[in-house]
């Protein structure tokens, strides 16, 4: 009875991966299918995992407008003694969860597709919303290289696109949803499929945090994918960005805005030896934490170029360097691991795996 237990719950869990989470399965290509990998660990049974993301800020301290000289919208988190962050917020588009810790040669293969289509799908939406080469590829091409002359303001250029956006909205969010359908169909490790908002300023997802069943055993890889915000409200800074962060940083004793956006979709991969633990019969929670305080690493926003209207605009054709360096820290200083103590976040001892520089989907 107990083995004729085990065989139902895996082909219950062999049912869920098969479907995933796209509602519709007809005519997909099923050519490149990978298929769950079970644990080593794994007893066979099915163990229930809730999701959570949470936002360390170990060097930063929370404010409101009681507590800071800077006049910023409450909450708010200083990271340091110059910078305030007053809004950050992230499209989550899919959340991979996987039992070894390093890619098999087909998860790689399955990657470069994914990119290759990826790069095609940001070549289209750019064309629909007037906006050009969104791509990591474009990011890291020299801070003097190819760089308009338009004297254009930043704020009228973001302005111009984002209309476009509003515009064309339903257009462009069948289009996310069609590629984001075929991915998740493509891989199904994929257990989480968004889009999920996280605010990191205020440590978790907007809305109810989202819930699947897993084999119990042990989980050594996580990977998820941002991808652009077409759901947003029109006044949300998301809107048609894959993260927006805004906040002041003081340069010569003045508190100057700042403001972060970026369009092209951001790969991120989290990986650890000791990897989490899933047990049937507990609540397990997954966290993928981003630590807040070490954002601005080796970034001095003192140097960044101010446009004409008085605000840093970083993004991909303005203060790229720091757009670079920013991509770099927010994947590396990422981590995931299992709330055992159950108080939303991951402690030294709790954390799992830790995030690597990865190669995001649009790079050439």
């Amino acid at each position: 009875m107990r083995m004729m237990t085990k065989l139902a719950s895996l082909a219950a869990l062999t049912m869920i991966a098969g479907c995933g989470t796209s509602s519709d399965n007809t005519n997909k290509d099923t050519s490149s299918v990978i298929a769950d990998v079970l644990p080593a660990d794994s007893t066979g049974n099915v163990a229930n995992v809730d999701l959570s993301f949470a936002a360390s800020n170990a060097l930063g301290l929370m404010l409101d407008d009681s507590a800071t000289a800077i006049a910023t919208p409450a909450p708010s988190i200083k990271i340091g003694t110059d910078i305030v962050l007053s809004y950050a917020k992230f499209n989550i588009a899919k959340i991979k969860i996987k039992a070894i810790k390093d890619q098999s040669t087909e998860e790689k293969n399955l990657e470069q597709k994914e990119s290759d289509s990826e790069k095609s799908a940001t070549d289209n939406i750019e064309q629909l919303t007037g906006d050009t080469a969104t791509t990591s590829a474009e990011l890291a091409k020299p801070d003097n290289a190819g760089q308009s002359t338009d004297i254009t303001s930043q704020k009228a250029k973001k302005d111009e696109i984002l209309a476009k956006v509003k515009e064309r909205r339903d257009q462009l969010k069948a289009k996310e949803k069609d590629a984001l359908d075929e991915e998740v169909q493509s891989d199904k490790s994929t257990k989480f499929s968004g889009p999920y908002v996280f605010d990191a300023i205020k440590g978790k997802i907007e809305g109810d945090a989202p819930k699947v069943d897993l084999a119990d055993g042990t989980y050594r890889r996580i990977e998820f994918q941002l991808k652009r915000d077409f759901f947003a409200p029109d006044t949300d800074p998301l809107l048609g960005n894959v993260f927006a962060i805004q906040g002041t940083a003081v340069k010569s004793g003045v508190a100057v805005p700042f403001e972060i956006d970026w369009h092209a979709a951001l790969n991120f991969r989290l990986a650890g030896d000791t990897g989490l633990k899933v047990t049937t019969g507990e609540n397990n929670v997954l966290v993928i934490d981003f630590n807040l305080a070490q954002w601005f690493d080796g970034i001095d926003l003192t140097k960044a170029t101010v446009d004409q209207d008085g605000t840093i605009y970083i993004n991909k054709s303005s203060n790229r360097d720091i757009m670079r360096q920013l991509h770099k820290n927010i994947k590396m200083s990422s981590g995931f691991g299992k709330d055992k103590n159950k108080d939303g976040k991951i402690s030294a001892d709790e954390r799992s795996g830790q995030g690597e520089d990865t190669t995001d989907a649009s790079a050439a």
